[in-house]
């Protein structure tokens, strides 16, 4: 098959007429027909001067190969990197990396001259290389000849410029257009210089692609200097090959007609076969599609990079070496394709296997769809992102930013976090409503634009089921989910303070506040009756405080003055409404105070306390265990834990761990659904005490107005050891000091104790020692898990009703009214199931124990109602008073030693007179009384002190043990830190851990943030651990005090006679042992009084059952020394053991005297202590050193507030979502 003529594009490559060209390669090969130049005479030269100019936005080798004429076999030639382009050829291999740079071009194509080669002509034969075209010579190394040029000059000019993601392409590519118009008059020979060029000289990006240039010019750069270019065209190509220009295109003619126009026998070797031009074509738009892919891919990269800080940098490195991989792909296929495509022209390989190869890279891994495949993936995460960080907000996750230091640095400043993660973008409903109330947030001026957190979850893997926000103020959580919220109070009245004039750090609200209910000020608003208003910031129902002018909120309190009220009514409409001062005060001074019920609750460790409250609530929102299957989440207000054993489709025994509330750390951000992770609440199901401290659980029930408060006690017996024990029972009467009355106090116990074992017996003996006795017609015996015992005591019974028979007095007695069976069992049934999905089986009895529940809970509350309350006032009384007689003990025994001491040194000096030889000056000194006295001192501000017995000294206190050994006081010499400030440690603790960042231990400066190795911090002073320090608020002196009697003095003064001023002095000394001695006696009486007023007014003045308890103890301790155990346990308790034992006798031997004294109450009880105080000689002392031994009492409430509506009428079903929502402590 002949070939066909081609005429090709010259793209920058020079050859000249006669040259040789390889049409498998499309090269030149650098070889010509002729023997020299060709004759002058043997070429054609023909004017041709045309001007053609074309403008293109777009730069796919599709479009750029039509606009420079360029065809299919050159083109392929030309992907395949067969072809080396140059001068404006260049264009074609100039590539936009990224889908985010706009350009445009034009294209200026001027013609001067066409030169064609006479072939027919004598001469040009006569320049003809016959040798090379000879039969036997090398005739396959070209296919065509050079027998045309068209000569001129291609320029072409291309603007960029990179937008942002946020531009709009349009209105750039409209710019660009309008800068281009000048250059598209200019190249048409018309026009002058615009001015406004220059507008747009640093906006865009030029390049010139050209042929022709000006040799001592640099390319132009800008769009003013390229419209000068352009008007210099005609000029740079005069200067060029006599004025031709440049080549433009080459026509090549065939050698096989050469070979029949000089009539030679040439066998032609050579073979071209022409492919189908729709296969060329579908390699140039899968190369076109290459590049897109990787520009896609490659933007993705760039954009995150730009957003790293988001990210996971795991996925940043996968998009990195996607990138690469495919810029391989796109060499490799070019390569192959070179490859192919000249096997294919030269007949050596078949057109199927460019259609093969084409296949090969359009699909699988290696296509354009695959390698720009994901690259959306953090896309939508990243413009959310950047969209609230550029309204104000912080994002924290990949950025190696922790929430809770975040949160810390700015304590008192409103929060609100959005928790999310890649997953929760997927639940698009609940996406969006979030994310349209965090913007109203981030939006808020009345708020004064509250700080907004991005908390990626995915940063920290931490498990999100749905996102969420959370709003806090500093650390304390004020709403775990604020859409829920919102939701909920869709059609609630909503009440706003003055931002300015909120008061966070005030006092706490009274406990005697009441909800605000009080009708709309809005004149429009049809219903004029009470509403409840919440907090348009918190969401929590605000209360007045009665006795102050304030409205309470979980935000802090604000004056009633600075509040405004929109109700829910239509026509109130968005506004908030304000009222009148004086109106306002009248309505909330008429606002009547809640019937409250204040219960107690009391029991030994691992009765149940916390499982009993969680159940409790939910017997009051529930009266059926259907109802609260059918509910849609589980209510508890208490963190909780249990296991349980379920048998799977095998029929074996799986276990099964419940828990509810327990983050991975103890955090005031909650890591759980629904509550508050508390951390005074610690996981109990392995023994452990769970309920750490005091707290109360306040209950609002507002179809009857009823406030119930469950004050919830750490467990008696707690498993941390007896001064942790000790340190309870001062935080429970610390706690309900704040309340006047307790309505209930519910002892819970286990049905299932036979025998009165020593453990029974110190739990129940231990409450009953701290109340007074007219509490005992409060009490209510309540039993856990009593469905074994068929709803009955069970076995605790027998040995209970011995126990509480011991305490006549009280009149206590176990009967219908005070005792109660409940069974937690249906509500872990409920756990169970809401929490996990399983079914412990058992429904039906679940069912039969959720009612009996049900109504001994309602029985128990209307019982509590219908008695007189108990004064909380007695019990803190007898408690007081029972501290201040331990307290002075010390100080009396001091004193009574003191006092013996004294009379002794005064007997000696009585003799001492009574000699006769005592004269003079030594006379003058024996006359001076001078006894001793400790004194205890109380410092400004704490010390840290070492008790390591390297550290300590011991002084002998004057009084002996009844071994007959004198007894000790410790003194601590070693001050480590003579003013610590750390206001959470207690005094006279030692190893208190909140004394750990004392600066005895982590030196001036520290940053407790960024803290470490608490656990192993030495002191700097002494080198010993900090579990060996303790603060102590006090220090012990000994000091003399001179007593003069004012006879002597006078008679000294008037000199007297020597005799008659040594029985003076002997008298003064004999009343002063006489007064010692009468001191001594009052003292004594006192401690019989008050051991007696102790035996009268509580339920039983010591727990006679402590001492066989420790001795239990300390057998268990003795055990584990013996193996090699410490006997840091083992010494506490000794010591606390004889302290005790010898606190006991005293009050035995002091009560053995009791019925001859005048019996005191508790005002007699502070008199008595007034009298002490005003004993001569050491009263004054004694108060002094009371009072330092005593500390402070601090009044906190830890209230925990839930909103329930319920009715506590046997048989009435109560309405459904009690617990609409959850409120934090008021507490720091």
């Amino acid at each position: 098959m002949d070939l066909m003529t081609l005429e090709r594009p010259a793209l920058g490559e020079t050859a000249s007429l006669g040259s040789l060209y390889d049409a498998r390669t499309d090269n030149f090969i650098g070889l010509s027909l002729l023997k020299g130049p060709p004759p002058e005479n043997a070429v054609r030269t023909t004017d041709n001067h045309t001007t053609h100019s074309s403008f293109s936005t777009r730069d796919t080798y599709k479009d750029k190969f039509d606009n420079m004429r360029i065809g299919g076999d050159l083109s392929a030639s030309f992907l395949a990197g067969l072809v080396t382009v140059g001068g404006s050829g260049r264009y074609l291999a100039d590539k936009r990396e990224s889908n985010l740079v706009i350009q445009a071009s034009l294209h200026h194509h001027l013609t001067t001259v066409n030169e064609e080669l006479d072939l027919d002509s004598s001469e040009i034969r006569e320049q003809i290389s016959f040798e090379g075209l000879s039969p036997g010579a090398n005739t396959d190394i070209a296919t065509h000849v050079v027998t045309k040029i068209s000569w001129g000059a291609r320029n072409i000019v291309t603007a960029k410029r990179e937008i942002s993601r946020t531009e709009k392409r349009d209105e750039v590519m409209g710019q660009l257009r309008g800068a281009f118009k000048p250059l598209t008059i200019a190249v048409n020979g018309k026009g002058e210089l615009d001015s406004g060029l220059g507008d747009t000289n640093d906006v865009f990006e030029i390049t010139v692609h050209g042929d022709v240039f000006a040799d001592a010019e640099p390319p132009p750069t800008n769009f003013k200097d390229t419209f000068q270019f352009i008007k210099n065209i005609p000029r740079y190509i005069a200067s060029a090959n006599g004025g031709k220009g440049m080549p433009l295109t080459y026509t090549l003619l065939p050698l096989q007609m050469i070979y029949r126009r000089c009539h030679l026998d040439v066998a032609c070797h050579v073979t071209l076969t022409q492919i189908h031009i729709q296969i060329l074509d579908r390699f140039v738009h899968l190369f076109d599609d290459l590049h897109t892919a990787i520009q896609t891919l490659s933007d993705y990269l760039a954009f995150l990079e730009q957003n790293s800080f988001c990210i996971p940098k795991d996925h940043v490195k996968e998009v990195t070496g996607r990138v690469r991989n495919a810029r391989l792909i796109e060499t490799s296929l070019k390569l192959r394709y070179a490859e192919c495509l000249k096997n294919v022209r030269s007949g050596n390989a078949e057109a199927e296997e460019l259609r093969q190869l084409c296949n090969a890279f359009s699909t699988g891994e290696s296509s354009p769809e695959e390698i720009a495949s994901n690259t959306n993936r953090f896309r939508e995460k990243i413009d959310f992102v950047q969209f609230f960080v550029s309204k104000g907000a912080e994002y924290i996750g990949f950025n190696d930013m922790e929430l809770n230091i975040s949160l810390a640095k700015q304590r008192q400043k409103d929060t609100y976090i959005f928790h999310f993660n890649e997953a929760t973008r997927a639940q698009k409903k609940l996406w969006a409503e979030n994310v349209a109330v965090l913007l109203a947030r981030i939006e808020d001026n009345v708020a004064h634009q509250p700080r907004v957190i991005l908390y990626d979850c995915d940063a920290q893997r931490e498990n999100l089921p749905a996102p969420r926000i959370s709003h806090t103020y500093g650390l304390q959580v004020m709403t775990y989910d604020l859409l829920k919220e919102v939701k909920s109070m869709a059609h609630d009245s909503i009440i706003r303070y003055q931002e300015q004039y909120l008061d966070r750090e005030g006092p706490q609200r009274p406990i005697n506040s009441r909800s605000v209910k009080i009708p709309c000020p809005g004149l429009e608003c049809t219903h004029r009756g009470p509403r409840e208003w919440k907090c348009f910031r918190c969401r929590s129902v605000v209360e007045y405080g009665h006795i102050d002018s304030f409205i309470y909120c979980r935000c802090g309190r604000c004056d009633y003055r600075q509040w405004d009220f929109r109700c829910d009514e239509p026509k109130h409409g968005l506004d908030f409404k304000k009222y009148g001062p004086r109106k306002l005060i009248e309505l909330l001074q008429s606002i009547e105070p809640f019937e409250e019920l204040n219960i107690l609750i009391l029991g030994p460790t691992g009765v149940g306390k916390s499982t009993w409250i969680n159940a409790f609530i939910n017997y009051l929102e529930y009266q059926s265990l259907d109802e609260a299957l059918k509910a849609n989440k589980l209510s508890w207000v208490v963190p909780f834990s249990f296991s349980e054993y379920i048998l799977d489709d095998d029929g074996a025994f799986q276990p099964l761990q419940v828990e509810v509330g327990f983050g991975d750390k103890i955090s005031p951000i909650l890591s759980n659904s629904e509550g508050n992770a508390m951390p005074f609440e610690q996981d109990g199901s392995k023994g452990d005490s769970a309920t750490q401290m005091t707290n109360v659980h306040r209950i609002q029930t507002d179809d009857y107005d009823l406030l119930i408060r469950l004050i919830d006690t750490p467990g008696i017996g707690d498993t941390r050891g007896l001064s942790q024990h000790q340190t309870n029972i001062e935080d429970i009467l610390q706690t309900i000091r704040a309340y006047e009355k307790i309505h209930g106090i519910l002892i819970l116990l286990k049905p299932d104790n036979p025998r009165l074992d020593l453990a029974f017996r110190f739990c129940v003996q231990e409450m009953l020692t701290y109340l007074h006795k007219s509490a005992a017609k409060n009490m209510a015996f309540g039993f856990t898990n009593s469905r074994g015992t068929n709803y009955r005591p069970g076995q605790t019974f027998d040995p209970l009703q011995a126990l509480l028979s011991q305490y006549k007095d009280a009149n206590m007695e176990l009967v219908g009214r005070n005792v109660y069976c409940f069974d937690s069992e249906s509500f872990r049934y409920l756990a169970a199931y809401k929490t996990t999905g399983a079914d412990l089986g058992h429904l039906e009895e679940s069912r039969q124990s959720w009612d009996r529940s049900h109504k001994e809970c309602t029985r128990l509350i209307k019982h509590f109602k219908e008695l007189e309350p108990h004064a909380v006032r007695s019990t803190i009384n007898l408690n007081e008073t029972r501290n201040t007689i331990l307290h002075s003990t010390k100080p009396l025994a001091d004193i009574a030693a003191q006092i013996q001491s004294n009379i002794a040194v005064l007997k000696d000096q009585i003799k001492d007179l009574e000699r006769a030889e005592v004269t003079g000056t030594t006379l003058r000194d024996k006359l001076k009384t001078e006894i001793k006295v400790t004194e205890s001192r109380k410092v400004a501000q704490p010390r840290t002190v070492c008790s390591n017995k390297d550290c300590i000294v011991y002084w002998e206190d004057g009084t002996t043990g009844a071994d007959g050994k004198p007894k000790y006081t410790t003194i601590y010499p070693q001050i480590c830190h003579a003013t610590c400030h750390l206001s959470a440690v207690k005094a006279n603790l030692l190893g208190d851990k909140a004394l750990r960042d004392c600066v005895a231990f982590v030196g001036e400066g520290y940053d407790k943030e960024n803290g470490n190795d608490t656990e192993e911090r030495k002191c700097k002073e002494c080198r010993h651990h900090w579990e060996e320090h303790l603060h102590i608020d006090y220090e012990v002196r000994e000091i003399p005090r001179i007593i003069e009697d004012p006879d002597i003095k006078k008679a000294l003064e008037e000199n007297e006679n020597e005799i008659e001023i040594k029985m003076k002095g002997i008298k003064s000394k004999e009343k002063i042992v006489a007064d010692l001695k009468d001191m001594s006696n009052k003292i004594k009486d006192a401690a019989a009084r008050f051991s007696v007023f102790l035996k009268n007014h509580s339920i039983t003045p010591y727990n006679d059952a402590t001492l066989e308890y420790l001795d239990q103890l300390i057998k268990q301790e003795r055990g584990k020394v013996s193996v090699g155990g410490s006997r840091e346990n083992l010494d506490f308790l000794e010591q606390y053991r004889a302290e005790y034992e010898e606190r006991i006798q005293v009050l035995e031997e002091n009560l053995s005297l009791g019925n001859v004294h005048e019996e005191l109450d508790q005002k007699g009880a502070e008199l008595l202590i007034h009298e002490l105080y005003s004993l001569p000689y050491c009263g004054q002392l004694l108060k002094t050193n009371s009072k330092v031994m005593q500390q402070p009492h601090r009044i906190e409430r830890r209230e925990m507030i839930y909103h329930v509506k319920t009715d506590l009428e046997e048989g009435k079903r109560p309405s459904k979502g009690i617990l609409s929502y959850l409120k934090y402590p008021w507490g720091s």
